[in-house]
């Protein structure tokens, strides 16, 4: 964090900017930035308090409930943390610039890039994540899953999770752009509801299901959080882009789908050949090799079919290893971003 804050204020003190006690509390932006603020704040409390309810609800549904919550819940952190979170903090800035000149038409085109892009990423994510749920838990539980039986309901815990990928990777691009309209009301309205919705069917299908429920209740949540978010933001523009949008999420499940099916076979063939599954090695084997067969095949099948979304990616990549390299796009524009 110190780091972090030292890069900003190099930067900003070599533009001009000097700090200094300043109480400038009658000024428009201040109490515009307040006024703002608070909503988001509470936005963040209550997603914090869904957590903290979750865990007297993994307690009482038995020894060891808990490990096994807190495990899926890490591991399905990291995929919406790298592609959703990262995504919608890219995006943020232009959504305030395109709506700030009221350029609203180019704000729909960019938010519907963004959305694309970001499902061209979780959603084969998320299958290769439930071909491979066993393994990844395994790897990464360790030692605190000291039975196969753990192993499999925190593996089943984490499917349930991954259902809900997708909107979790949403809900932050569609909550930006309510912020970028200065509207940071309507997301905290519709995350309290989910949360509540979340709570209650936590109890419920925690009674029914075990720890599976409550994943299972949190995936639910999530998917109606995302989907009145985006309801909200449609009716509020009129369009979203929605043609182009379905028709890429039609194209990236039949690309996922052949992924899929490489993937199956990979693991098929693996075990065929003699991979030995009792021992780590053999699991952290068949995770690798059916994990990169899955990228592979992907970006391939990808590219065979001419997804948009692929040569977006590929475009980036190709500006990033430049930028390395110290050399500006071949076609001498600006590179291309994300």
């Amino acid at each position: 964090a110190a780091g972090l804050f030292s890069i900003q204020a190099i930067a900003a003190w070599r533009l001009g900017f000097r700090f200094g006690p300043l109480a400038s509390w009658r000024h428009s932006g201040v109490r515009q930035f307040v006024h703002l603020l608070l909503p988001r704040t509470l936005g963040q409390s209550v997603t914090q308090i869904d957590q903290f309810v979750n865990v007297p609800i993994a307690t009482r549904i038995g020894p060891g409930n808990l490990t096994i919550f807190r495990l899926a819940n890490d591991i399905q952190d990291a995929p919406i943390s790298i592609i959703g979170v990262s995504m919608a903090t890219v995006a943020f800035p232009v959504f305030i610039e395109l709506l700030s000149q009221n350029r609203r038409q180019e704000f729909i085109e960019h938010f519907s890039k963004i959305v694309r892009q970001i499902l061209f990423l979780i959603i084969p994510m998320t299958v290769l994540l439930l071909q491979l749920r066993a393994q990844v838990t395994r790897l990464v539980g360790g030692t605190h899953l000291v039975s196969w039986p753990s192993t499999i309901t925190a593996a089943q815990t984490l499917g349930f999770f991954a259902l809900s990928f997708f909107a979790q990777s949403l809900i932050p691009v569609l909550a930006r752009s309510f912020y970028a309209m200065k509207d940071t009301k309507t997301p905290v309205r519709i995350t309290i509801a989910a949360v509540g919705l979340d709570i209650v069917g936590s109890i419920v299908l925690g009674h029914l299901m075990g720890v599976k429920g409550l994943a299972l209740s949190f995936t639910i949540s999530n998917i109606l959080n995302a989907g009145a978010l985006l309801f909200v933001l449609r009716q509020r523009l009129g369009s979203l882009d929605d043609e182009r949008m379905f028709q890429s999420v039609l194209r990236v499940m039949g690309v996922t789908i052949l992924m899929a099916l490489t993937v199956q076979a990979a693991k098929y063939f693996l075990v065929t050949f003699g991979l030995d599954l009792s021992r780590a090695v053999g699991v952290l084997a068949q995770a690798v090799v059916a994990g990169l067969v899955g990228v592979l095949s992907y970006m391939i099948f990808a590219a065979l079919f001419r997804l948009e979304e692929a040569s977006l990616i590929t475009q980036a990549l190709q500006a990033f290893r430049q930028m390395i390299v110290g050399q500006r796009p071949s076609n001498g524009q600006d590179a291309p971003t994300i």
